[in-house]
């Protein structure tokens, strides 16, 4: 992605933050964080920026007479009711895992005020990260915050309830994420000089909420996904032609959605929350997620259309360097459109050889692809 020089001398002022409580009387209790919740390395706070397109003609937005800032504030008011634990304090119980103490207490809520509009800053597409950052205010979440926002969305627009409390329908793109990950897996090992003889491990996020059995009960918005891996050696991910590591990516996918191995996977978590144990990255393992089909762009949807972009800030989950995210293409340049947007975190010195593995790709001079 190409970085846009800017001359502005970009400033924030922000208020001070207020505590935004639900819009009607919730019932106290302590809920129980399921085992991948419980996942310390999770623990880190995930940092993303929704960036929309000023729309102040919208009928919308003129007939309720409401500036952007106090639309979001009343309906994240009425969201509160019905995500309970979005407004909570956490507590530990003696066997070292969280509870969620939904207190009703609120959450944070700030509004800013920049000396520039975002259309000069290309709507941060781009941007470099300090810049970026300055918009970040902490908010803490447990669990699948999509839904939340998604939930925030709808309520803006004037429904009097969420479409949706717990429920997903994901349309993911297999090829897509298998070949592109494959790729990236290889580039990345290429770009780090990892050893040839080291294990290399791929680690796929697969979402299960739809294939439990029993299913989850309605309502649950907490995490729901299980993980596939593929491990070879360095020389090997150098070596083999793409298609094959296409393939030991399609069949790593079926065995973490089966039953069994869901179970497993589950026990492990448990084991390893009891143990505390927590990853240190080291280049040897890439943990590969995919944001496209969360409807985090069209479906956050205020009043005025959806987001024009959405930046993830890099956050301390498995140390930068061992995490990838796809993301779906902004909306600013409209030749980005069906694209992909690969998010890394690579030390500098290994960028060039990655940007140099990225453009053979993107050109098809990539060897032998599926």
């Amino acid at each position: 992605m190409e970085n846009h020089q800017n001359t502005t001398t970009f400033l924030l002022e922000k208020k001070d933050g207020v505590l935004v409580k639900p819009s009607k009387p919730t019932s106290s209790c302590v809920l129980s964080l399921s085992s991948i919740d419980n996942n310390p390395n999770l623990e880190p706070l995930c940092h993303t920026v929704y960036v929309y397109r000023s729309n102040i003609d919208s009928s919308f937005y003129n007939n309720n007479q409401a500036d952007p800032a106090c639309l979001i504030r009343e309906a994240l008011s009425k969201a509160l009711v019905y995500y309970l634990s979005s407004g909570w304090q956490a507590k530990e119980k003696s066997n070292g895992k969280l509870q969620i103490n939904c207190t009703a207490d609120g959450v944070p809520f700030l509004v800013a005020n920049a000396n520039c509009k975002l259309s000069s800053l290309h709507y941060l597409d781009g941007v470099g990260v300090e810049v970026t950052k300055q918009f970040v205010f902490d908010f803490s979440s447990e669990g699948d915050s999509a839904h939340f926002f998604r939930a925030v969305a709808v309520l803006a627009n004037g429904k009097s309830e969420p479409s949706e409390c717990g429920s997903e329908t994901l349309k993911e793109s297999f090829t897509t994420i298998e070949v592109l990950g494959a790729y990236v897996w290889r580039s990345r090992f290429r770009a780090l000089k990892l050893n040839p003889d080291g294990k290399i491990m791929f680690w796929l996020i697969v979402g299960i909420r739809n294939i439990l059995n029993p299913p989850l009960p309605v309502g649950f918005y907490g995490n729901a996904f299980a993980s596939a891996k593929v491990e070879l050696l360095g020389g090997e991910l150098n070596e083999v032609p793409l298609s094959k590591l296409v393939k030991f990516i399609k069949a790593s996918k079926k065995v973490a959605s089966n039953s069994d191995n869901i179970l497993h996977s589950l026990d492990v978590l448990e084991t390893c929350s009891q143990l505390d144990m927590k990853f240190d990255a080291g280049g040897s393992s890439m943990v590969l997620t995919d944001w496209r089909q969360l409807g985090l762009l069209e479906e956050v949807d205020f009043g005025w259309k959806g987001s024009i972009n959405i930046i993830p800030l890099p956050w301390n989950m498995f140390g930068y360097v061992d995490m990838c995210l796809f993301l779906p293409p902004s909306n600013v340049d409209p030749p980005m459109k069906d694209g992909v947007r690969v998010f890394v975190s690579l030390p500098r010195a290994a960028m060039a050889k990655f940007k140099e593995e990225m453009e053979a790709f993107k050109h098809g001079n990539a060897g032998a692809c599926a």
